[in-house]
């Protein structure tokens, strides 16, 4: 009896973690794999006439 409540319990997590896995992946692939949402997040570095770093 109390294995068959454990294992129940066991599965009713797991369908939950393997519910929520999609929805996170598929957020990622949006904004990692669309061009405008990386363009808007690069900074260009600033540009420096030589100053630093040389001597």
């Amino acid at each position: 009896m109390k294995s068959t409540v454990t294992l129940y319990v066991l599965l009713f997590f797991f369908s939950l973690s393997v519910a929520v896995i999609p929805v996170q992946a598929s957020s990622c692939v949006q904004c990692h794999t669309s061009d405008a949402v990386m363009k808007s997040l690069y900074k260009q570095p600033a540009v420096t006439a030589g100053e630093e770093g040389e001597g």
